[in-house]
């Protein structure tokens, strides 16, 4: 899987620009405020229908204009296809594959990114929510089962939650039903991911740190530990927290109140780890996440990485452009300087405060 071009139109702090990408590894750097991250920005917005950086549409338009767009040509099993979104700040976004009309779900899966920057630091420190729409977004990726599996719990769960805050417990039992079978779906589906992260994700992170560093991931249900996963526990549960449940109008236990917790051996790193240590378990996730949609889609996602050399030493730079090109992985990062040394072959490309607004 290859990006050939992205093109954007009123997008952040772009009028109008396109890039085209032609080497394996591209290289954008510039002063802040050039516009490197908004470039990156847009791609995974062709790929995941939503940006890494807001969940607000309307902050990805140019502040004068009153929509955006952008466009991304790439190539999926050396099949050229394109992806178009636009985004209103008065009404939805509207998305085509190929100049087809598509929905989201049908986006998800085409084309395919792996995004780091800054802010991933909050997967480790920040909220259960951000953990598990990590963990969804790369099962849904890799399985469009997964992804209705996921959109039909939710919708019922909203449905359960509606009747619990209009104390209807007399009408909950066809929807306990429901839920419960996509409970142990997507259950079961988050444990046999991180199950296979862990395969992925260990070894990577004891490359990374020299072995100092021997990261695992442990998904922790909302419920005790030593319950099976079945549609009978998830039913006698629901039983169990009725009245709770009652009195605050929420489902209080089931797949959206779990959490993946990450450990180095015995020591949980949101608690324990130091930034360097979060920081590079992070790095060895994402680069993790390469293989396993290999694995499961058959064809290498492209790798955007938004000032990560920064982050690093010139030993884990260098360690890190060998292993992207060793996988033959295309690369496309950011920089606020030109590194000293580069693999080849390598697009290099300086962007100036003239390519933004």
């Amino acid at each position: 899987m290859k990006i050939a071009t992205v093109a954007v139109t009123d997008f952040r702090s772009y009028a109008e620009y396109s890039l085209t990408l032609a080497a394996p590894t591209t290289l954008l750097y510039g002063p802040n405020g050039c516009g490197k991250t908004n470039l990156l920005e847009a791609m995974y917005l062709a790929s995941v229908g939503k940006s890494p950086r807001t969940s607000h549409d309307r902050l990805m338009i140019r502040h004068s204009a009153e929509s955006a767009a952008v466009r991304v040509d790439f190539t999926r099993h050396e099949v050229a296809q394109k992806i178009q979104i636009n985004l209103y700040k008065n009404k939805r976004k509207e998305m085509w594959i190929n100049a087809t009309p598509v929905r989201q779900k049908e986006l998800v899966g085409t084309l395919h990114t792996v995004y780091f920057g800054p802010d991933d630091l909050q997967l480790i420190k920040g909220s259960p929510q951000g953990r598990r729409r990590f963990l969804d977004l790369s099962l849904a990726r890799a399985s469009s089962l997964y992804y209705d599996a996921l959109l039909r719990y939710n919708r019922i769960l909203a449905q359960r939650n509606q009747l619990l805050k209009a104390q209807r417990a007399a009408d909950l039992t066809p929807w306990d039903e429901q839920l419960a079978t996509q409970a142990v779906y997507i259950t079961r589906a988050r444990m046999q991911a991180l199950e296979e992260w862990n395969r992925l994700v260990e070894p990577t992170s004891q490359t990374w740190s020299a072995g100092d560093l021997n990261v695992h991931l442990e998904y922790s249900r909302s419920y005790t530990k030593g319950e099976e996963i079945s549609k009978a526990a998830y039913l006698h549960l629901y039983k169990e927290t009725l009245e709770r449940d009652l009195r605050s109008g929420f489902t209080s236990i089931g797949p959206h109140r779990a959490d993946v917790v990450f450990y180095h051996d015995d020591k949980n790193l949101a608690a324990y780890g130091s930034q360097g240590e979060q920081r590079l378990a992070i790095l060895a996730l994402k680069l993790s996440e390469t293989t396993y949609l290999k694995e499961h889609v058959g064809e290498l996602p492209v790798l955007l990485l938004d000032d990560v050399l920064s982050e690093l030493d010139e030993e884990r730079q260098q360690e890190l452009l060998r292993w992207t090109a060793d996988r033959q992985l295309q690369l496309i990062m950011t920089a606020a300087y030109r590194p000293n040394r580069l693999p080849e072959p390598v697009d290099i490309r300086c962007l100036e405060k003239s390519h933004g607004a």
